[in-house]
């Protein structure tokens, strides 16, 4: 737990210390982080489609994996009721 709060800090002031030293102005600085969460919100938005997209792929593929598997049992239950 204590590693956990050490980390966090430890974060928090290189954060802290990295603002300071940085060489463009406040608001500058303020306009590339904003960028960056922008572009990473984007990204993180782009990700939740294609495993959506994903999903609905492997559900649709399912669906026709038990269609299939319900086609083939009542066929072989015709064929083995007819004394096929």
């Amino acid at each position: 737990m204590k590693t956990g709060w050490a980390f966090v800090a430890g974060l928090g002031v290189g954060t802290v210390v990295t603002l300071m030293l940085a060489p463009q102005s406040g608001q500058e600085t303020q306009e590339l982080l904003a960028d960056k969460w922008r572009g990473g919100l984007d990204q993180v938005a782009s990700a939740g489609k294609k495993v959506r997209a994903q999903v609905k792929d492997l559900a649709n593929r399912g669906k026709e994996n038990v269609a299939e598997a319900i086609d083939t049992g009542k066929e072989a239950y015709r064929t083995s009721v007819s004394g096929g």
